[in-house]
């Protein structure tokens, strides 16, 4: 595991201290915010110049959709990732929270409106 990967993994735990080492999960490989390999990812970045950045939210909301589940697991995920963006942006400083809080909720209602594509759907045993 990388530095940055340790870094993340303990603000993480931080926010969920029952949050498995999803860095060291074998099958699932983070890409951070945005879809991974599609023409339009260059448009939801990461890090924000002068705001700072959103990886490890994203890898977390990232590893709950390779879980996957039913539609109202998706919903929670959802939500989850938007929790976890507010709480970035609560341990920043206040000249950049506007703007950190602004970008989470772009991000929060992007992948709420078109994250239904990447989400890992599991049907349900009957």
């Amino acid at each position: 595991m990388t530095r940055k990967q340790k870094k993340r993994l303990a603000l993480l735990q931080e926010f969920r201290p029952d949050a498995p080492n999803i860095y060291d999960t074998e099958g699932f490989t983070p890409n951070g915010c945005g879809p991974e390999g599609k023409w339009y990812s260059c448009l939801i970045p990461d890090w924000w110049p002068g705001v700072g950045g959103f990886t490890v939210a994203c890898d977390w909301h990232d590893y709950l959709y390779w879980v996957g589940g039913s539609e109202e697991d998706r919903a929670h995920a959802d939500k989850e990732l938007r929790r976890f963006l507010i709480w970035l942006v609560r341990k920043r400083s206040w000249f950049t929270r506007w703007r950190m809080l602004k970008i989470a909720r772009l991000y929060y209602r992007a992948v709420s409106v078109w994250g239904t594509g990447s989400y890992n759907y599991i049907p349900p045993r009957s």
